[in-house]
């Protein structure tokens, strides 16, 4: 009678272990991928509908992309009591947690104060080119905001995105005596330059502003922070308040973007399929 395994049977036993571990790794790999992307999701949908539920407040206006000197104690006291978009929507929102991406790094840090970190390192972007105007180029700078009567296609015009991750740019940028400040929580449309008269923080495109400071194509590098983090796809939310991931191309469509295209290359070649703009 046997009383054990050989050294043989056991090495073979192990191998296929190896074997089938090996197999189911990248399963279970892609399947936490999906179902952070599905959070992601969903955390962009309920900025949304919070968006839509500021607007419902606030005479049918899409809310600023930030307002100076806010009260707000959680406001940027160093520049000029601007709060952020993200602060503003901060009552509609039953956590900051959701400002989160689960695809990214931690949002807030030890000892930080959590709403005053989790309303100004944001993982998500607004498309403030068009939905809230900033007016180049005074200090401090004029900051607009239109109706929501005002998109002539609520199902196809971008409001917020997965965006880059905290650690990876400033999130908020001095140009200097007479320029004024970056704004904070934003994504780049992928033609702004020839937008007129407004903020245009880099684009989309390989020299744009953003290609020298985001680490990687997935934190939105050649995508104007646009962050293609959930299996090479974007967390987006439209303005009537419906939600998709799109991959870079599909966000870009309507224009000539590649990963190739220089960014002031970058123009609008059919504005019937363009994401961003407002207007027809």
């Amino acid at each position: 009678m046997r009383k054990g395994f050989t050294l043989i049977e056991l090495l073979v036993v192990i191998a296929i272990i190896a074997i089938l571990a090996a197999m189911l790794f990248p399963v279970y790999a892609q399947a936490k991928a999906t179902a952070k992307g599905a959070a992601s999701i969903s955390n962009v949908k309920q900025i949304g509908l919070a968006q839509i539920m500021y607007a419902n407040d606030n005479d049918d206006n899409f809310v600023p992309v930030g307002t100076w000197n806010s009260n707000d104690p959680d406001a940027w006291a160093s520049a000029g009591g601007y709060a952020g978009w993200p602060l503003l929507l901060d009552p509609y929102q039953k956590s900051v947690d959701l400002n989160g991406s689960p695809l990214s790094s931690g949002m807030i840090g030890g000892g930080e104060i959590a709403r005053r970190a989790g309303t100004r390192f944001v993982n998500y972007g607004y498309n403030y080119t068009y939905l809230s105007p900033s007016l180049c180029c005074t200090w401090p700078t004029p900051i607009t905001t239109i109706g929501s009567t005002s998109v002539a296609n609520p199902a196809g015009t971008v409001m917020f995105t997965e965006r880059t991750g905290r650690g990876n740019d400033g999130g908020i940028w001095w140009y200097g005596a007479g320029v004024g400040w970056m704004t904070i929580g934003t994504v780049e449309a992928p033609d702004c330059y020839t937008t007129p008269d407004y903020w245009c923080g880099g684009g989309w495109g390989t020299d744009s502003f953003w290609s020298d400071q985001v680490p990687s194509e997935q934190e939105g590098k050649w995508t104007g922070l646009n962050a293609p983090r959930a299996n090479g796809q974007i967390p987006t939310t439209f303005t009537d308040g419906h939600t998709s991931k799109l991959s870079p191309g599909a966000l870009a469509r309507g224009t000539n973007w590649t990963k190739d295209t220089p960014a002031a290359s970058i123009v609008v070649t059919d504005a019937s399929q363009y994401l961003w703009d407002t207007r027809e």
